[in-house]
């Protein structure tokens, strides 16, 4: 799966309106996306198809899932995904005991004693570009309520009132999916959904031994090829290839 093809329209279709030409700048947006996804399959094995969709969650703005056994590289994945954009990455692993301010930033007091509930979001989940949460079914109601509302519309409550956050892409991971009711409606939010390869065979284990090393050596070194400038830029080309695809 090539992710050229999310900002090409489909073979065989053509657009009701089709632009005649790309300008430099859609030119070099999508040669940046080509060369990040070269890198990360040339540092994960086997995980084209897992580098391919979390490209897309970038492009398009959603929210994704990664559905593996422990140990297969989701989070270094979407950290390296993360180390090629030059923004802000918030992390975090969730459990049932997580609390709201652990994503959304601790209470700020004396706005507080002034009569108005408002945090303090430094390198907390409302001013991330973009964010991965672990063990996503282990977060309690009230954390999911609050990412309901992130997922949907992009915002968080502070002071009693909305707030827009920059997010760009959210991505989630958990090692199996949940059975539980209540679960669903927040599982039908999560689009971009992967379930996880493992390489099992002799070859495929030596190839992951191997490029575990190579990656441990460049991983300091990964220097970022898109702005955050450029990822919005790459979301509104898709967003206007779909339009051209499906006008409304």
């Amino acid at each position: 799966m090539s992710i050229k093809k999310v900002l090409e329209s489909p073979a065989g279709e053509k657009p009701k309106r089709r632009r005649t030409s790309a300008s430099k700048s859609e030119l070099s947006i999508k040669k940046k996306i080509i060369r990040i996804q070269d890198g990360m399959n040339s540092l994960f094995y086997h995980m084209e198809r897992e580098i391919s969709a979390a490209i897309l969650t970038l492009l398009t703005g959603e929210t994704m899932i990664i559905v593996g056994e422990p140990g297969t590289a989701k989070t270094l994945m979407i950290n390296t995904l993360a180390r090629y954009v030059d923004g802000n990455f918030f992390f975090y692993q969730l459990s049932q005991f997580t609390k709201p301010e652990e994503l959304l930033g601790p209470v700020d007091i004396p706005s507080l004693r002034e009569g108005t509930l408002r945090r303090i979001t430094r390198n907390r989940l409302p001013e991330a570009d973009i964010a991965f949460l672990d063990e996503i079914f282990k977060a309690s109601v009230a954390i999911r309520n609050y990412l309901l509302d992130i997922i949907l519309f992009k915002r968080v409550m502070d002071g009693g009132e909305y707030m827009k956050i920059p997010l760009l892409a959210l991505y989630t991971s958990s090692n199996e999916i949940s059975e539980d009711e209540e679960d669903a409606a927040f599982y039908d939010r999560l689009l971009i959904r992967v379930f996880q390869r493992f390489a099992e065979d002799e070859k495929g284990m030596t190839e992951i031994i191997i490029r575990g090393a190579r990656l441990e050596a460049v991983n300091i070194e990964i220097e970022p090829i898109m702005t955050i400038s450029d990822v919005r830029e790459a979301q509104g080309l898709v967003l206007s290839h779909m339009r051209e695809i499906a006008p409304i």
